[in-house]
């Protein structure tokens, strides 16, 4: 079992994008919009791979619902469910998505998608 995610005394745990800006998941975001969804659940077992998306995306986009956020996404070919069953990406996508409001440096939300992008503007994208 992968160990619990750690949030400091204020309640944040901080990542680093990309770009070396600092990246503020709140814990409250975290049990809110992940842990307590069922869909989202297994995601508890992948807390690495929020940093790992964020500092080496597959594609960066500029929201098309909100042009305040940013959406980061990369894909896995292996999850771990919460079940502890390995869940193949080629059933469903594999994509890890990750929401940020650009102006606050925070996480708006974290889910698992089937594609890699949203219809945004693209930011960045990995070349090979």
């Amino acid at each position: 079992m992968p160990a619990a995610p750690s949030f400091d005394e204020h309640g944040y745990h901080v990542f680093d994008d990309r770009s070396g800006n600092k990246v503020l998941l709140h814990k409250m975001t975290w049990e809110q919009h992940v842990v307590n969804k069922p869909d989202r659940r297994f995601l508890v077992n992948h807390f690495d791979r929020i940093a790992e998306t964020l500092a080496d995306p597959d594609c960066v986009e500029r929201s098309a619902q909100n042009p305040n956020r940013v959406v980061y996404f990369r894909r896995y070919r292996e999850w771990t469910g919460s079940a502890g069953k390995t869940l193949k990406a080629d059933t469903w996508g594999g994509h890890l998505t990750i929401v940020v409001d650009e102006s606050t440096h925070h996480v708006v939300t974290v889910f698992p998608g089937a594609s890699g992008t949203k219809g945004g503007a693209v930011i960045h994208e990995r070349t090979s």
